[in-house]
C-alpha cells in the first residue's frame, strides 16, 4: 500500500461503545480510530474497537506509530486485539502518560483479570504539550490540552503540507491553539446537536452545529464530523450531515471505511 501521498482511512468513527444492526450500516459501528499510511509507515489515532479493522493497513508497514488522544475505554479497547500489528513490529505510543500515573497504561489495561493477554512488545514516549513530536518522513504532532475529562488531548497533525486538526472528544467553549487556524481537515466532535446537548453539558462532548461553526472560525478547508452517539442511526446521522453543509458546505460525517487523499 504504499504509496506518493499520504492517505486517512477511517476504521471507526463512534462514540462511547461499539454498536451494530441494520441502522449502522453506512456510517458504522467501532469506536475511534484513523489510520494514516504515508510511504511505507502508518500512524494510528486512537485505539478504539475500530482498531481490529487496521490489520490491513498496517500489515507491510515498516513502523507504526500510535497517538493516543486519552485513555477512555472507547479509544483503547481495540487494544485487546494487539495481532493488528505486524509481526516483529514494536509500536510507538505517544501521549501524555504522566497525567495518567506511573505505570504503564497499556499493561495496566491489558491484564487480568480484565484480560487474560497482555500487550506486545511496545515503547512509550511521553509529549510535552505544545510541543511538536517529530515523526519522520515529514510528519509531525502537537497536543493540546481538550475539554473533556481525565486530561483528554487534542492533535494538530502535519503531513509534509497538510494539516489536521482532531478534536474527536472535546466540549466546546474553551480557548483553541491559534495553530490549527487554516488546517486543511477539521476532524470535530459532533456526538450531540444544539437540541439534545443541554442534557449532556460536563460530559466532555459538543454538537454538529458547533462542529460548524468551529470550522467557519477556524477558516478550515474541510470539516469531518465524528465521535457519533451509539443512538444516533443512519437516518439520523445523514439528516444532520445534509443540515451541516447549508452552515458550512465542505463538511461531511465521518463514515467506517471512508479513505481520504491528505
Amino acid at each position: 500500500m504504499e504509496g506518493s501521498q499520504a492517505v486517512l482511512t477511517i476504521c471507526g468513527s463512534r462514540g462511547s461503545r461499539p454498536v451494530s444492526g441494520p441502522g449502522y450500516e453506512e456510517f458504522g459501528g467501532h469506536t475511534t480510530c484513523f489510520v494514516i499510511r504515508w510511504k511505507d509507515r502508518a500512524v494510528v489515532i486512537d485505539c478504539g474497537s475500530g482498531l481490529t479493522c487496521a490489520a490491513p493497513l498496517l500489515r507491510e508497514c515498516s513502523r507504526v506509530d500510535v497517538l493516543l488522544s486519552h485513555l477512555h475505554y472507547d479509544h483503547i479497547m481495540g487494544l485487546t486485539e494487539w495481532s493488528v500489528f505486524p509481526a516483529g513490529i514494536e509500536p510507538v505510543f505517544y501521549s501524555t502518560f504522566s497525567c495518567w500515573g506511573e505505570k504503564d497504561p497499556l499493561e495496566e489495561f491489558c491484564r487480568p483479570p480484565f484480560w487474560p493477554v497482555g500487550p506486545g512488545k511496545h515503547q512509550l514516549r511521553e509529549v510535552t504539550r505544545g510541543e511538536p513530536v517529530l515523526l519522520g518522513d515529514g510528519m509531525e504532532a502537537v497536543f493540546y490540552r481538550s475539554e473533556h475529562p481525565d486530561e483528554g488531548n487534542i492533535l494538530l497533525i502535519k503531513v509534509e503540507n497538510t494539516t489536521l486538526a482532531i478534536l474527536c472528544d472535546y466540549e466546546h467553549g474553551g480557548q483553541l491553539p491559534r495553530e490549527m487556524e487554516g488546517c486543511d481537515l477539521l476532524i470535530y466532535d459532533g456526538m450531540y446537536s444544539d437540541e439534545t446537548y443541554p442534557a449532556y453539558r460536563g460530559w466532555g462532548h459538543s454538537t454538529w452545529q458547533e462542529a460548524c461553526r468551529c470550522a467557519a472560525r477556524m477558516k478550515a478547508k474541510k470539516l469531518l464530523v465524528t465521535h457519533h452517539a451509539p443512538e444516533s442511526e443512519d437516518d439520523l446521522l445523514r439528516q444532520w450531515e445534509c443540515q451541516a453543509r447549508e452552515l458550512f458546505p465542505l463538511a461531511n460525517f465521518a463514515r467506517q471505511g471512508q479513505t481520504i487523499l491528505l
